[in-house]
């Protein structure tokens, strides 16, 4: 089997929006001070400490896991698209909503949306 290259995104702070895309993804302590954070990965995603002050989107066609994650003006959308795929996020506060897709299962703990 042939294993794709992960790309590693740490420690970055930015106005506007945010767009990471790549494979298989590890996006640890990133924030936008005034836009949003959109991740989009070809297989799996893992996101720990993300802030996206107008919202965060993360879609992975693999597992899709996200711990601690904050919008204080926007929604958080997690999405995971392949059938057998799971999203498994917790201690994620928005101000508005929390979605969570996914065929193959979904769990949220330690969560709130105003």
């Amino acid at each position: 089997s042939v294993i794709s290259p992960q790309i590693a995104v740490a420690c970055v702070q930015a106005n506007g929006k945010m767009k990471i895309t790549g494979n298989t993804l590890a996006v640890d302590n990133v924030s936008s001070l005034s836009g949003m954070v959109e991740v989009q990965a070809a297989e799996a995603a893992t996101l720990h400490d993300v802030h996206g002050q107008t919202g965060i989107a993360a879609a992975a066609q693999g597992d899709l896991t996200v711990h601690n994650a904050s919008s204080l003006e926007g929604d958080i959308a997690l999405v995971a698209t392949s059938s057998a795929a799971n999203v498994a996020a917790s201690h994620l506060w928005a101000a508005r909503d929390i979605g969570m897709l996914s065929d193959g299962g979904a769990t949220l703990q330690d969560s709130t949306a105003k």
